[in-house]
């Protein structure tokens, strides 16, 4: 055998070989990239798994609100949408009863008025100790008679009203037929209801609620003794006013 056909023996050896190299080398470049294209998809598929595990939990957390909301108020508690620390909060609702209501309603229409010896009586024991003693200066009087009425206590001369007890945010105030305006510059506080229909007849007004304003109350008193010529009682024994108020009130109670 020549020299030249073995070297061509050779060559064609060794171009099967790269043939045979580049073969087994293109297969496995196949496997590789088979591999990887399955790898993203198991991933592409996982990942769409989970977005549409995470979307129908959303869709059924949300169907379920309505439920939870229904439950609530049917328990008595209504739930509010602010979460705080990871809670959320509870807001009782109030429900009225139709008893409830009814009963309110009716206590308001059986209010019963108080009356004015109720009243009087539920002042301090100092002011019905002024009332003690105007009422028998006045009633010491021969002609003069008391009329206790729903808004106070008139006297009078005859039919002539000479003087009236009246309360008014918790005072006792008293009311005289003079005319203010001779008392002008009397020191004594004093006020004017000449305009006021009810007092009209016995303008001149001052509240008892101190020693001095039961001496100038005495002291008006003894003025009307003067002008209208009122005489005192020859056997006149002084009553317990406070005590007479007391009967009246619990005759009205026992009626």
């Amino acid at each position: 055998m020549s020299l030249l056909q073995i070297l061509l023996c050779v060559c064609a050896g060794l171009l099967a070989l790269t043939f045979l190299f580049l073969f087994v080398a293109t297969i496995r470049a196949d496997k590789k990239a088979a591999k990887a294209e399955k790898a993203v998809a198991a991933e592409e598929t996982d990942t769409a798994s989970e977005e549409q595990l995470a979307q129908d939990k959303a869709e059924e957390v949300k169907a379920a609100e309505p439920e939870v909301k229904t439950a609530a108020v049917a328990a008595g508690t209504l739930v509010i949408g602010d979460i705080e620390d990871g809670e959320q909060k509870e807001k009782p609702v109030k429900k009225v009863k139709k008893e409830e209501k009814e009963t309110v309603k009716v206590a308001k229409e059986k209010k019963v008025p108080v009356s004015f010896p109720e009243k009087l009586l539920a002042l301090d024991i100092s002011i019905l100790d002024y009332y003690d003693s105007v009422n028998n200066k006045f009633i010491g009087y021969k002609k003069v008679h008391a009329r206790i009425s729903a808004t106070g206590i008139s006297y009078r001369f005859g039919k002539d009203l000479i003087s009236k007890l009246s309360i008014k945010d918790d005072v006792l105030r008293i009311h005289f037929a003079l005319p203010i305006s001779k008392y002008r510059f009397a020191k004594f506080k004093k006020e004017d209801l000449s305009d006021v229909r009810a007092y009209k007849e016995v303008p001149l007004t001052l509240n008892l609620t101190t020693v001095d304003e039961l001496k100038s109350a005495l002291s008006l008193i003894e003025d009307l003794e003067k002008n209208l010529g009122l005489e005192r009682k020859n056997r006149f024994l002084e009553v317990d006013s406070v005590a007479e108020l007391k009967e009246i009130v619990n005759s009205e109670k026992a009626e």
